[in-house]
């Protein structure tokens, strides 16, 4: 099963996993693609590219103390979210949404976590594995 991780923002982090790949024993962890993308900019392309079966994003959620924080904001990544919406139900790929805590709750193995630098694209790493070993 193809599964496509979004962490929606201003720059919005892509993973493509290959969950048939992902065992713990297999070098890759069964990532096919990864990145950054601005905004909302390729996520159509992406899905067309490699037909997921599962969307999995991180929650946007304006919590108390960050909305002082956020006041004026244009609301960046709730609006990539409702664009995700979109392009899930229109190609009828069903969206997972997941929490920031369940993401920072799973662990990279330590091959993952020298492969990929970037602390934006372990984070989606992490909710796609997350999202694997519970529910995939």
């Amino acid at each position: 099963m193809i599964v496509l991780a979004l962490d929606p923002g201003e720059t919005t982090g892509y993973a493509v996993i290959d969950s048939n790949r992902f065992p713990e024993d297999s070098a890759d962890f069964g990532v096919l693609d990864a990145g950054v993308i601005s905004k909302w900019r390729g996520i159509q392309n992406i899905m067309e590219c490699y037909h997921p079966r599962t969307v999995v994003a991180e929650q946007y959620r304006l919590y108390p103390g960050l909305a002082k924080v956020q006041s004026y904001s244009t609301m960046v990544a709730a609006r990539v979210l409702g664009v995700i919406e979109f392009l899930c139900e229109h190609h009828g790929i069903p969206l997972v949404e997941q929490a920031s805590s369940v993401g920072k709750s799973y662990q990279l193995p330590p091959s993952l976590h020298r492969a990929f630098k970037s602390p934006h694209i372990r984070d989606y790493l992490r909710h796609t594995m997350a999202f694997l070993r519970t529910q995939g």
